[in-house]
């Protein structure tokens, strides 16, 4: 579930290549009175084309990382990949500044000759690496100040929360000369933006985490007083992943599956313990109690916007191919597809575990329970997946 952007690769990042954008700006310039636009008038078709060229390039930086999707190494691969395109870098590095150490480790490297550029020009640069670190700012270096830089060089700085935790370094082609003034700010506005994205990337990531590791405290507060279910929800949690995987799942979906199976008994938290720990078979009115816990799972996360999608996993995973399921009744595709793997993972493992009032199948027999119930309780691919993974 990614949109991944493109990245143009253009000698020239011009407009020019854009009609429609290149007459879009030219009208707005000539709204805004910056320009009145006129082929008679000396030098102005060279100035727009310059106004034009770094609205394409601001555009393109942010349009890059509007909604970017990906782990922090794809972002990186991204800020190198799009920096060579806006300043026709020849080679470039992104570092990661470890601030205790005082140690800046290549992460992403682009170079014809990548080993001796690790090797020889990486440890040659510390001395512009630990300026730009800890003046907090951009610097450009041509070779009249340092014949060994050839033409010239950009080093910017990635921040957050004014904090340096990377640089990043563009060395020019040699063949166009040097950075100007203008390549400099690209590259300062890409850090930026790109550091904002990354920024915002760790925040998610630290809601994120805590408030799975809340709804685990929760899952804790129920093996206390019933042992079965922690341990069972992480057994199904990783059937799940591997019936996910196996089945061509992205990578999204599958971490959203694996979390869905660790709190999908979650709502048992609201079972009064004599339900939840009768050692006999459960009446009929006490099933029905039981049968609200998918809701109640639901309900509990449901004020969490994170996890949308795994809640509603929750919600259904007790629902039928044959609709004869609960809280809803659902049937066939109208099931959300994880939740019909994570139902088969969960019958699985419950059927191959001892219970108070009931003992462990072995699993040639639960294998056949799955084989009986194919096509009615379970989705037919489902249950064939994960009996190929049992095999």
């Amino acid at each position: 579930m990614s949109r991944r952007p493109v990245f143009l690769k253009k000698k020239n990042l011009i407009a020019d290549d854009y009609p429609p954008m290149r007459q879009l700006i030219r009208d707005a310039l000539n709204q805004a009175g910056d320009y009145e636009i006129s082929e008679a008038e000396n030098g102005t078709e060279a100035r727009m084309t310059d106004k034009t060229n770094d609205l394409f390039v601001r555009g393109l930086i942010d349009d890059s990382f509007e909604n970017i999707e990906g782990d922090c190494e794809y972002i990186y691969r991204k800020i190198v990949d799009l920096s060579m395109n806006i300043v026709d870098g020849e080679e470039c590095a992104l570092l990661l500044f470890d601030e205790e150490a005082g140690t800046f480790n290549p992460k992403i490297l682009n170079s014809a000759i990548h080993g001796a550029y690790e090797r020889k020009a990486i440890p040659a640069l510390q001395w512009v690496f630990r300026q730009v670190a800890y003046e907090k700012r951009a610097l450009m270096i041509h070779s009249a100040e340092r014949p060994e830089i050839m033409p010239s060089l950009i080093c910017a700085p990635l921040m957050i929360r004014n904090n340096v935790f990377g640089i990043l370094c563009i060395r020019r082609k040699g063949r166009l000369g040097p950075f100007t003034v203008k390549d400099l700010d690209n590259v300062v506005s890409l850090t930026r933006r790109a550091s904002l994205n990354l920024e915002n990337m760790v925040l998610y990531e630290s809601v994120y985490n805590n408030v799975l590791d809340t709804f685990k405290s929760l899952l804790t507060s129920i093996q206390v007083r019933d042992n079965y279910t922690e341990e069972h929800c992480s057994r199904v949690a990783a059937l799940s992943v591997k019936m996910a995987k196996a089945m061509y799942c992205n990578a999204r979906e599958v971490e959203s599956l694996q979390i869905a199976a660790m709190l999908h008994d979650v709502g048992k938290i609201a079972i009064p313990d004599k339900i939840l720990l009768k050692p006999d078979r459960l009446t009929f009115e006490e099933f029905v109690v039981m049968k609200g816990h998918p809701e109640v799972g639901y309900r509990i996360l449901q004020p969490i916007f994170l996890l949308d999608q795994e809640r509603n996993i929750i919600l259904h995973h007790h629902e039928r191919w044959d609709g004869k399921g609960y809280p809803k009744g659902l049937a066939g595709k109208d099931i959300l597809f994880p939740s019909r793997i994570l139902a088969v993972a969960d019958s699985f493992d419950a059927m191959t575990n001892k219970r108070p009032y009931r003992s462990a199948m072995d699993i040639p027999a639960a294998v056949e329970e799955l084989k009986k119930k194919k096509g009615l309780q379970f989705e037919g691919r489902v249950v064939e997946a994960c009996l190929q993974l049992l095999q």
